[in-house]
């Protein structure tokens, strides 16, 4: 028995999809592509500020993919996963470096610029230290939520 989703495509008992999509597919289709936008705008802004490249939609779903692959394994430093040496004689370096084509210091510049929702710089005196804060992901929340 198949049984359809949202999506169009049919599911049968074994969770197999009959499907046009791939699996990579579905992992676009979680992240909206609202937030994507906003999300690469206001690290753009940080970027040119810095006087840096700026992030096209490729090296965005590049950086989530590292982001995402790096919480799968133990490291002693960021930078480690970038080495073509291993720190254990028994599991082999990661280089992430030559595996997605982007280099440690690229990461570090889109990672320390990244933001999800606009903040002012300065904290308004009219809300507290907390709600500032939550500034910085109320607009992620509120599209994710639509």
């Amino acid at each position: 028995m198949w049984e359809n989703l949202p999506t169009g495509d049919c599911l049968n008992q074994g969770g197999v999809i009959a499907s046009e999509y791939l699996p990579m597919d579905y992992f676009f289709f979680s992240f909206p592509i609202q937030q994507k936008e906003v999300t690469m705008h206001l690290t753009n802004k940080g970027l040119r500020t810095k006087g840096r490249k700026q992030l096209n939609e490729r090296e965005f779903y590049k950086l989530l993919g590292i982001i995402i692959l790096i919480t799968r394994f133990d490291f002693t430093t960021r930078a480690s996963l970038w080495s073509p040496l291993s720190h254990n004689k028994y599991i082999p370096s990661m280089k992430l470096g030559s595996m997605t084509g982007m280099s440690i210091m690229r990461f570090d510049e889109i990672l320390s610029e990244v933001q999800c929702g606009d903040q002012p710089t300065v904290r308004p005196t009219s809300i507290s230290h907390a709600e500032y804060r939550c500034l910085l992901i109320d607009d992620m929340v509120k599209i994710f939520n639509k």
